[in-house]
């Protein structure tokens, strides 16, 4: 599809296999399967993908049976290059890119830390290959994307200083054709170096957490409350997820983080005065850091190992007012700065 959009409207389609080094069955066998996984719900989507045993054939011949039985039509392809462009490019804004741009990273670095003494047929990069292609297919997004919303996030964290989400805003007020016509200027400026394009999974670690030391996560996590509160009092209808948007606009945090904070300090709340005073020294002894500790006690509640109480209710508990900041801005701003150099 991609291929297809660089030639003239005339360029037969034979001239497009020919480039890419595939016949023309082939390329139509493809285009099939794509058409038929774009149509079918997102979580029928990853069941077929994540489908190991799953085959270019045995894809084919589940559509072949749809299309023969009725229960699906192939729509074909894009007659034009607009539509094209729509299929390959279904997200266009800035801020909803960088959002799962930042979203795919947590994925792989999630897997990555969770299967770290797994490889795949031995080899280092297939192993690396195989974790990006699993984040993909967690964020319902192809890996063409997945890398031009991961360049979007480098570009803005680089040039944000802390401020992503004003800094999107207008990014998007800038270029009415959305992150095409972002990157496209953004590969001008850096035509002569300035990215070294995306780190593998075990080292995206500080970028997706500025704030390493769990300590510290435990106790940021009462100033998350306490935003949190501030943004309850003028609308008591609020849900949790809505007042964590607000406290990111203010702070420049991303959702992801402030939801590490606060489930780490309901995980170790929860626990009996002993286990919890060794998690805190622990932690404050470096010996815990935010991020491991945030993926093992979602582990601990995906397996049943704990329940998750959820965050407490307002109406019936009132965060104490702390002399505290969210800096988040700075500390990521620092991290990117110490990777640089």
């Amino acid at each position: 599809r991609a291929r297809g959009l660089l030639p003239t409207p005339a360029t037969p389609f034979l001239r497009v296999c020919q480039a890419e080094d595939i016949d023309e069955t082939a390329a139509d066998r493809y285009l099939k399967i794509v058409r038929y996984m774009d149509s079918v719900p997102t979580a029928r989507q990853s069941d077929l993908l994540y489908n190991s045993t799953s085959t270019i054939q045995s894809l084919v011949n589940t559509v072949s049976m749809q299309a023969r039985a009725g229960t699906w039509v192939d729509p074909g392809e894009r007659p034009t290059a607009a539509g094209l462009l729509r299929e390959l490019v279904p997200v266009t804004s800035c801020r909803q890119c960088y959002i799962v741009g930042k979203k795919v990273r947590e994925a792989a670095y999630h897997i990555w830390s969770t299967k770290r003494n797994v490889t795949v047929m031995g080899s280092r990069a297939a192993t690396i290959m195989s974790i990006r292609q699993f984040s993909c297919i967690q964020n319902n997004c192809t890996m063409p994307q997945a890398e031009r919303y991961c360049r979007l996030v480098r570009y803005i964290d680089r040039m944000s200083g802390g401020e992503p989400w004003h800094r999107l805003d207008e990014m998007d007020e800038e270029n009415p054709l959305g992150l095409m016509q972002v990157l496209a200027t953004v590969a001008e400026k850096e035509a002569e170096g300035g990215d070294d394009g995306e780190p593998i999974p075990s080292e995206l670690g500080p970028l997706i957490e500025p704030i390493m030391d769990a300590k510290l996560a435990y106790e940021k996590a009462s100033v998350v409350r306490r935003r949190m509160y501030e943004k309850w009092v003028h609308d008591k209808n609020m849900l949790t997820n809505d007042m964590l948007s607000q406290v990111c606009e203010d702070t420049g945090a991303f959702p992801d983080q402030l939801h590490r904070y606060l489930i780490i300090k309901r995980y170790i709340d929860d626990q009996e005065a002993r286990t919890k005073g060794e998690l805190l020294a622990a932690a404050a002894a470096g010996r815990r850091r935010t991020l491991d500790l945030a993926i093992e006690v979602q582990e601990l509640v995906r397996e049943g190992g704990w329940r998750d109480p959820g965050e407490p209710s307002f109406h019936e508990y009132t965060p104490p007012l702390i002399h505290g900041e969210i800096n988040t801005r700075a500390a990521a701003a620092e991290a990117v700065l110490e990777l640089e150099g």
